[in-house]
């Protein structure tokens, strides 16, 4: 929990807008908050309390994140295509603007902690100038996005200076389903096409960031990387290729990268679909795996066990440096670990700075 501090923060903020909310009845009202707040629910589930802040605004909510700024991104399209399902009920739709930028926490009349500071009224301003259904971003989020992972600018397309009513002038950034055709109240969310820069052709192998692969892990073909990121984009959106690029140079086989992927999907319904895919090139491997008796660990084979708390901290270390993925590669290592400090060798490896790879093992040697 946050304690409110009159700091002030440097935060990202997602700022939900419910379109034409006023002019529903008490009852629909009532029913588009409670859908909202379970989607909200569900796309922060894997952030931590301490990083994050959520407010009711009346017509929608917004979230203010203090770690992460891609885990802002990540919560606007886990909420927009939540809130989209059209098996939870009437589709609803919403505005969002995220914005990176200074708040401060303060305690509101009712002794509940508040947000106020430009962070937030920005965030509000963009979210203003937003469509149905779109997601825009700041210039101050998109210049810090954009460089946190190789290939995240070609998630966004600049659309232009727009003026608010204080004739404060605002670069916007569309992220890329704003290219989407517009979609009926009801209908389900089509497959979102993977994001490529404007005239440039998609590419079929997985970006820059992805790194070389791991000593005697084989190299996963091109063709099976981008029916992964087609399948996963089903789901979470056009960040699949990021998160493919991501994950792959540390999946042996196309099973391991598909179930270390499912992790991302929230929806239980959702991930089975996603794992049952049909056609799947990796179904004799898993069958395989299935079908082979289970040896019986040495005692010296066993995973090394780390309480909830060391690693929750482990993987916030992690997380610093490469992002949400943290807590997948993390549940992958412990599996392998004989011990802390082979642990936090595997999970330094996948830090391509060597100044943050270094201020990662320092964090993660103190907590033991």
């Amino acid at each position: 929990m946050i304690e409110p501090t009159g700091r002030t923060f440097i935060c990202s903020v997602t700022f939900i807008d419910i379109v034409r909310y006023s002019e529903a009845s008490i009852a629909q009202q009532m029913a588009m908050k409670a859908r909202l707040n379970r989607a909200i629910a569900q796309a922060v589930d894997a952030v931590a309390e301490s990083e994050r802040i959520i407010l009711d605004t009346g017509d929608g909510a917004a979230i203010c994140f203090l770690g992460d700024p891609e885990d802002a991104l990540f919560a606007a399209t886990a909420i927009n295509r939540s809130a989209g399902d059209p098996a939870d009920g009437p589709r609803l739709l919403m505005r969002i603007g995220l914005n990176l930028g200074p708040i401060k926490l303060v305690v509101d009349l009712n002794g509940r902690t508040n947000v106020v500071g430009d962070g937030i009224n920005v965030a509000q301003r963009i979210m203003s100038f937003a469509d149905e259904g779109e997601i825009l971003v700041s210039r101050s989020y998109y210049e810090v996005v954009a460089r946190l992972t190789e290939g995240n600018e070609r998630l966004f397309q600049y659309l232009g200076v727009r003026r608010d009513k204080h004739i404060r002038e605002h670069q916007l950034y569309a992220f890329s389903m704003h290219g989407e055709a517009p979609r009926e109240t009801g209908e389900a969310f089509p497959a979102l096409e993977l994001a490529v820069a404007p005239g440039a052709a998609p590419s079929p192998t997985a970006p820059d960031d992805a790194g070389p692969a791991p000593a005697g892990a084989p190299a996963l073909a091109p063709d099976v990387l981008q029916d992964e990121e087609r399948r996963l984009a089903r789901h979470i959106g056009p960040l699949a290729r990021i998160m493919v690029g991501r994950l792959a140079p540390t999946a042996a086989t196309v099973g391991e990268l598909r179930r270390g992927l499912a992790e991302l999907i929230t929806d239980p319904a959702d991930r089975s679909a996603y794992l049952a895919a049909p056609g799947l090139d990796q179904a004799p491997e898993l069958e395989a795996t299935a079908a082979a008796p289970a040896a019986t660990p040495r005692r010296d084979d066993l995973p090394l066990a780390l309480d909830d708390d060391e690693r929750a901290a482990i993987e916030h270390q992690l997380a610093h440096a490469i992002g949400p993925l943290a807590r997948i590669l993390v549940r992958k290592a412990l599996a392998g670990a004989a011990d802390r400090a082979a642990l936090y060798e595997a999970l330094a490896g996948h830090i391509r700075s060597e100044g943050d790879r270094a201020a990662f093992l320092a964090a993660v040697r103190r907590l033991g």
